[in-house]
């Protein structure tokens, strides 16, 4: 069986854009009548036939599922973004018959990520879902029901390679953490002690940061101590610390959670140490860019979650409508460094589709 032409095969044969086949194929107006007709014929040439779904979406509601951790407590800090970019990128297809079906889970036995998912897949309407991937075995755990319905799925954050989805949208982490060394090493020197708030060990998104940082400071020949901080080794990090600054001469300080940045910047400025340490945080939300602001924390990483999550709804939807498969597997986005200099660009938000 030859391959299936699409939308995209006509555009490209046309050499218009996917906007113009569609409303050429539609009969909608936008464009002009030799171009219908120039467009009409291509398709017919190649062979085009409309995907079914998309062909039905007047008679059948699509509905795309989001499946991901609510904004209870700290969570808001990272994933209010994640939420931001799916529903703004279903907002965009007024003129289809989708629905976002939300599915916020939390960590406790009773909503979590695995009853959330197999509560979804007991259903009969969901077309595809959105979700984040966490660790290899959490993730397959909490995806398998999905995997076993043959369920249409983008990853958001960590990837899950084995669950089934057609791809994962996310920061380069280790690259993450080679800049982040970088600029430390830059500003405090190749043998001052170091200190990393580091997550979780089981999470991707918190290791290969920690990997890549750790991974830079070898290959450029670095002595400094690093002590690290894991999320999981303690109930009271802020105070760990605080005590290892204190005990270890601390000069650098970064963190790769959102989380633990939030908590690197209480410490730093509860205990009036932002002056003798440099400190690198995690993520743009409220509290992370007052720390930056006020001089508390001295850089931060955007990770672009909200470019993430767009960009992922964006692809299962063309996938659901216009039968366009990921072209790869694992899709980056890019991540900045945040200066207090330049942090008026990110303030207002219209930086988030643009970079």
């Amino acid at each position: 069986m030859g391959k299936r032409i699409t939308v995209k095969d006509i555009a490209q044969h046309a050499g218009v854009s996917l906007g113009s086949v569609h409303c050429a194929l539609s009969g909608k107006p936008g464009v002009s009548d030799s171009t219908r007709e120039r467009i009409v014929q291509i398709a017919n040439e190649l062979g085009y036939r409309p995907n079914a779904i998309a062909a039905s979406l007047k008679r059948k509601k699509l509905k795309i599922a989001a499946a991901i951790p609510a904004l209870a407590g700290e969570n808001r800090f990272y994933y209010q973004a994640i939420w931001e970019g799916v529903t703004d990128y279903i907002n965009t297809l007024s003129d289809y018959n989708i629905e976002l079906v939300s599915s916020p889970y939390y960590e406790n036995e009773q909503n979590s990520q695995v009853v959330e998912m197999q509560n979804l897949m007991e259903r009969d309407d969901i077309s595809g879902l959105i979700s984040v991937g966490y660790t290899p075995t959490k993730g397959l755990i909490g995806l398998q029901s999905v995997k076993d319905k043959h369920i249409p799925m983008v990853l958001v954050g960590n990837d899950v390679p084995h669950s089934g989805r057609l791809c994962c949208v996310l920061p380069n982490y280790r690259m993450v953490g080679r800049t982040m060394a970088e600029l430390m090493v830059r500003v405090v020197g190749k043998d001052a002690p170091l200190l990393v708030c580091a997550g979780y060990v089981q999470i991707p998104s918190n290791f290969e940061v920690v990997e890549g940082f750790e991974e830079y400071l070898r290959e450029s020949g670095c002595t400094n101590p690093v002590y690290k901080v894991h999320s999981s080794s303690t109930d009271k990090p802020g105070e760990v610390v605080c005590n290892l600054i204190k005990e270890k001469a601390i000069k650098g300080c970064c963190a790769v959670t959102a989380r633990s940045s939030a908590m690197l910047g209480r410490v730093l400025e509860a205990y009036q140490l932002s002056d003798d340490v440099y400190s690198i945080g995690m993520d743009l939300f409220d509290e992370t860019m007052d720390f930056l602001r006020r001089g508390v924390l001295s850089n931060l990483v955007q990770n672009n979650p909200y470019k993430s999550a767009y960009l992922a709804t964006k692809i299962l939807a063309e996938y659901l409508l216009k039968d366009i498969r990921p072209v790869m597997p694992t899709m980056y986005v890019g991540s900045e460094m945040v200066f207090p200099s330049n942090l008026l660009m990110y303030e207002n938000g219209y930086y988030r589709l643009l970079m």
